[in-house]
């Protein structure tokens, strides 16, 4: 009997287990991205910054920049353009992302579902 078959035999069994593990740990749901803050550090004074913090679009025709600041890439200069143009009227919903300077088609893409769209004059009541 060869003295060595027991270690490669083994060798082999902990290769195979360490692959599993990698495997498996691939599996695993992943973390939030870490540019959305945790929801203990969002104001409680802004109740529509916790309103994005969990997920939900930003309400229409939002002029609080701390409540862009929540989505994901928007620092601080992206949150103030978004904030200016929502005040002046020019963003009305997702598709007006582009004409706001810094933003392009990647990121306007990447916030897109979290802006809520505006209704038109003759979708209100």
């Amino acid at each position: 009997m060869d003295p060595y078959a027991d270690a490669d035999t083994r060798g082999l069994l902990v290769l195979a287990l360490l692959l599993l593990i990698t495997l498996l740990g691939g599996l695993r749901p992943h973390d939030p991205p870490p540019t959305s803050p945790p929801l203990a550090a969002v104001p409680a004074d802004a109740p529509a910054v916790r309103r994005v913090a969990l997920g939900l679009p930003v309400p229409c025709g939002t002029t609080d920049p701390r409540v862009y600041e929540v989505l994901p890439g928007v620092g601080p200069s992206r949150a103030r353009a978004l904030a200016d143009a929502a005040g002046r009227g020019r963003l009305r919903g997702p598709h007006d992302l582009l004409r706001i300077p810094g933003f392009g088609s990647k990121m306007a893409t990447r916030i897109a579902p979290r802006i809520e769209a505006c209704p038109t004059p003759s979708e209100t009541p």
